[in-house]
C-alpha cells in the first residue's frame, strides 16, 4: 500500500510539472525528500552556464535586420555601387572605394602657432619591441590608421604620412574595463598587516571616516569601485617608426589607453615641453594641413625611422665583454 501511495504521489507530481511546463530535470521532485534537505542544508549551488564563448568560436556578424537579398539582387547592387564609385581598390592595405566627394587639389601652407591640424583615427593592433642604436630595448604600440577623410568643401585624405618620426602626439582612448576592484588594485593601497591579530581584513582600506570630530565620509574618498572603462589621454607620445604601405605608426611606450582592437584618436601634442623639445632638436615643421600626394611621393621609402633607432638594414649590435 505504501509503494502504491508513493507511486501515485510521484505520478501526480510529474503531471503537475508537465502541466506547468517546468523542466523536469531541474525540479526537486526528482530527488528524495532527504536528498533535497541535505542539498539545502549544505548550500550546494549549481554553477550557472558560461555566457562567454571560447576564443576559437567565430561569432556571426551583427545585423540589425535581415535584408533577405537574393544572389541576383546582391550582384545587381554591387554593379550599381561599382558604376557609381568605381571598383574597390586597396589603399594602405585596406579595401575601400575612391571618395565620391569633390576631390580638388589643395596647396600646402605654412603652419603657425595658432594653426591646428586635424586628428587621426586609428586602431590598436598590438605591441612590438624596437632597439636604439646603443642596444637598449624600447617597447612600442602599433596603431593602424584607417581610411581617414576630412569632409569639407574640399575632401582631404589623411594618412599616416601626415605626422613624421620624432613628432609627439596626444592619444585619446577608452581604457580597459577592469570591473569592480578593491582599494589595493584600484588605488595602490598597501593593505592591513598580514599577522598580529588581523583577521580577514588584509586587503581592506581601513577607516574611511572621522572620529569624534567630523564623523562622516568626505566626498572623493578613495574606496572600492568600478575600475577602467574611462576616456583618458596619453600626452606627449613620440613617434618612432612609420610604415607608409600599411599606414602603421609605432608609438613609444605601452601606456596607450585601450586594448588590442580598440579605436583611438591621435592629435598633435599640446604640451609646451614637447614643443620646446621639437625646437631644440631642430625637428622640421609638420605637413600642413596634411600630407599632399605629388610627384615625389613615389620616392618616399616604405618605412620611416627615428634617426636614433636601429634599423633592420644596419649591422648587428655587438657589445664587448668586460675583462
Amino acid at each position: 500500500m505504501a509503494l502504491n501511495h508513493n507511486l501515485r504521489l510521484a505520478l501526480s507530481n510529474c503531471h503537475t510539472l508537465l502541466s506547468r511546463r517546468v523542466n523536469v530535470f531541474e525540479s526537486p521532485f526528482l530527488f528524495g525528500c532527504s536528498e533535497v534537505m541535505s542539498i539545502r542544508q549544505k548550500k550546494v549551488w549549481i554553477r550557472p552556464p558560461r555566457v562567454k564563448y571560447p576564443i576559437w568560436f567565430l561569432q556571426k556578424e551583427r545585423a540589425d535586420y535581415d535584408e533577405n537579398i537574393t544572389r541576383d539582387n546582391q550582384s545587381f547592387v554591387e554593379e550599381v555601387v561599382h558604376d557609381k564609385y568605381g571598383p574597390p581598390v586597396i589603399k594602405s592595405g585596406l579595401i575601400t572605394y575612391d571618395s565620391p566627394l569633390k576631390m580638388e587639389a589643395i596647396e600646402p601652407r605654412e603652419m603657425t602657432k595658432a594653426s591646428r591640424r586635424t586628428g587621426l583615427l586609428g586602431k590598436i593592433i598590438g605591441q612590438y619591441p624596437l632597439w636604439w642604436k646603443n642596444g637598449q630595448k624600447v617597447r612600442t604600440t602599433l596603431v593602424q590608421i584607417s581610411d581617414n577623410h576630412v569632409s569639407t568643401p574640399k575632401s582631404i585624405a589623411v594618412c599616416s604620412k601626415t605626422p613624421a618620426p620624432r613628432e609627439f602626439l596626444d592619444v585619446r582612448g577608452l581604457t580597459v574595463d577592469q570591473g569592480w576592484q578593491g582599494v589595493m588594485k584600484r588605488w595602490g593601497f598597501k593593505g592591513l598587516p598580514a599577522t598580529h591579530g588581523v583577521t580577514k581584513s588584509h586587503r581592506r582600506g581601513g577607516c574611511i571616516g572621522g572620529g569624534s570630530g567630523k564623523a562622516r565620509v568626505f566626498p572623493g574618498k578613495k574606496m572600492p569601485g568600478n575600475m577602467g572603462n574611462r576616456w583618458r589621454f596619453a600626452r606627449g607620445v613620440e613617434i618612432l617608426r612609420i610604415n607608409t604601405k600599411y599606414n602603421v605608426l609605432w608609438l613609444k611606450g605601452t601606456a596607450i589607453p585601450g586594448s588590442v582592437g580598440s579605436w583611438v584618436y591621435l592629435y598633435d601634442s599640446l604640451l609646451h615641453s614637447k614643443r620646446k623639445q621639437k625646437v631644440k632638436k631642430n625637428i622640421p615643421p609638420p605637413h600642413f594641413p596634411t600630407y599632399i600626394e605629388n610627384e615625389d611621393s613615389a620616392s618616399i621609402p616604405e618605412d620611416l625611422y627615428h634617426p636614433d633607432l636601429h634599423t633592420p638594414t644596419d649591422p648587428s649590435i655587438k657589445h664587448a665583454k668586460d675583462k
